[in-house]
């Protein structure tokens, strides 16, 4: 038996007592309507979400994140769970990494030479940051050196 999107995002959000499930869709149409159509100029973006403490954040968007990985791949970093790492990149590489995982096993071999490559270009950009001492993996060191 095969279960299609809604019985997907059925299981997804089950149990959801503060019903954000409809939120969780506008963030989806919005994030895909900024790809869609891009504003002159645009590039990435950042949205966040806020609240005091308890009130779902996280729920949200781990459920968030599975919504949106139907479709596509997600990286998700979880700052409290990685907040053991002594460097942040090395969380977001890998969240990268596992969020391409899937796609890049189903992908053809021409794909995924051209992803391999994308992901060098980034990792080489991220080891001159970080070298540089402008990176976050690097803050809390040159404060300690002061």
């Amino acid at each position: 038996m095969t279960i299609n999107r809604e019985q997907r995002l059925d299981e997804i959000w089950d149990g959801d007592k503060l019903e954000r499930r409809q939120l969780a869709h506008q963030v989806e149409d919005y994030i895909k309507a900024r790809f869609e159509q891009p504003a002159p100029g645009s590039g990435s973006f950042t949205f966040a979400v806020e609240g005091s403490y308890g009130l779902g954040k996280s729920y949200f968007l781990e459920r968030l994140r599975q919504q949106l990985s139907l479709n596509h791949p997600v990286a998700f970093v979880n700052a409290w769970t990685d907040d053991t790492a002594n460097d942040p990149l090395t969380s977001i590489f890998l969240a990268v990494e596992d969020a391409l995982a899937e796609k890049l096993a189903s992908s053809g071999e021409a794909e995924r030479k051209k992803v391999a490559e994308k992901l060098k270009g980034v990792a080489k950009i991220a080891a001159k940051v970080a070298l540089r001492g402008q990176g976050p993996c690097c803050s809390q060191q040159k404060v300690l050196k002061s």
